[in-house]
């Protein structure tokens, strides 16, 4: 149910509501270890971001919730950021929950809604250009705006403000979703950032962090979570730009007070900025990177979803400034791919900004590094006329990708040998 009405009551009712008696916005990062559940405490007024993977949740928010829980905000449909939300519906007058557009299949998934309209609870949809006042500060939605297969790049992004203070809350975003917000141009400085995925090593990408710039980076992981959470390319990216790191696996809860001026965290836990042991400098040379993976024809609309994958097989690491790769729709061309560093063994994904490749003709992609030079290029016929998220597959990275004997299309694989 897609509800302007419902946003345009939020925007009428919330001036009544106050912030803390002393004027300050608590937010809480709420360690529920592997998952993610953030809390807004404006006095009156409470906003819970995600509810975490179990019942733990609905007990760590008895202690700041006064009265009803007026909104939640779930980012995505996967259990860590919602398992725990069942609970709070049964501990509090839950009175409006606010998704996006996306409708994932799944019985855990549809069992929470049908949960949130036995509440009463209002059911709204947003999407990027949406903003709900909450007391003197400003929730603005920047993504998703188009609505793909996945779930992890359809999270919600909201940035909160509040006077000169804003905060930039992520869920599971990834690279793809991440280059969408770059070239759409919404992203801006910012203070605090919850870190995408936990500080999964397929967020928080380069591009991205050069726009946002946070001084504080709080990532939610379980400890000795299992995944790599939080994954140290993502810790050394985070401290590059200059940002004092904080863990939920490290400093339990976190909490963030700030006035309209100024804010303070506590605990005093930021992670020690790790030595870097020196490595050697970045190479651009030919024949260093291999088309790996090739996304033509995605589920959803097309247009700033289609990828290719790239890999470095090398034990060097290698930068991308001035490479770029060639297009097959509209005549051809090439995009320019963004400044990122790909490292030893590691992967990229370049998203094509438009609807670029050519669904039925299947001709060659190419990758050329700065100097112009082809240092890869796919077969001729990797088309694809199936709306759904398989993709073309190099099976063997040594053998050269000459024929279609190297590829396979199957379920995609992104980030992974195939």
């Amino acid at each position: 149910m897609r509800s302007g009405f419902v946003l345009a009551l939020l925007l009428l009712a919330a001036p009544i509501l106050g912030v803390g008696a002393d004027g300050t916005v608590d937010v809480y990062f709420l360690d529920v270890g592997q998952g993610d559940a953030i809390l807004i405490d404006m006095g009156e007024l409470e906003v819970l971001i995600d509810g975490g993977p179990g019942a733990a949740v609905a007990d760590l928010l008895m202690p700041y919730v006064d009265g009803a829980l007026e909104m939640i905000f779930l980012t995505h449909a996967h259990t860590d950021h919602y398992g725990g939300l069942d609970d709070v519906l049964e501990h509090f007058q839950v009175l409006e929950v606010l998704t996006s557009q996306h409708h994932p299949s799944k019985t855990t998934y549809n069992a929470f809604l049908a949960d949130v309209a036995a509440e009463g609870a209002i059911r709204t949809e947003v999407s990027r250009g949406d903003t709900v006042t909450i007391g003197g500060a400003l929730l603005h939605v920047l993504h998703p705006l188009m609505i793909g297969s996945e779930e992890n790049p359809n999270s919600l992004v909201l940035q909160l403000s509040y006077g000169e203070i804003d905060f930039l809350f992520t869920g599971d975003l990834e690279e793809s979703a991440e280059h969408e917000l770059v070239l759409a141009g919404v992203l801006q400085d910012i203070d605090i950032l919850k870190v995408a995925h936990h500080g999964s090593r397929y967020g928080s990408t380069q591009a991205f962090l050069d726009l946002v710039k946070p001084e504080i980076a709080i990532y939610s992981a379980g400890a000795s979570n299992g995944y790599g959470h939080p994954h140290g390319e993502t810790l050394q990216r985070l401290e590059a730009t200059g940002a004092a790191v904080y863990g939920t696996d490290v400093c339990g809860t976190i909490r963030v007070s700030c006035t309209p001026s100024d804010y303070s965290i506590e605990p005093d836990c930021a992670l020690a900025t790790p030595e870097t042991p020196a490595s050697p400098e970045p190479i651009s040379t030919a024949s260093t990177l291999l088309i790996t993976e090739v996304e033509v024809n995605p589920a959803g609309s097309d247009s700033g979803a289609e990828w290719i994958e790239l890999f470095n097989p090398t034990s060097q690491p290698v930068a991308l400034q001035g490479w770029a790769a060639s297009y097959t729709g509209y005549g051809g061309g090439w995009d320019p791919i963004p400044s990122v560093t790909i490292g030893p063994g590691g992967y990229y994904r370049f998203v094509y900004p438009k609807q670029h490749l050519e669904n039925s003709r299947g001709e060659s992609i190419k990758l050329r590094d700065a100097s112009g030079t082809v240092v890869d290029a796919t077969p001729v016929g990797l088309s694809d006329e199936r709306n759904d998220s398989r993709t073309w597959q190099r099976m063997r990275f040594s053998e050269g990708s000459g024929t279609l004997a190297d590829w396979a299309f199957a379920q995609g694989t992104p980030g992974r040998e195939n």
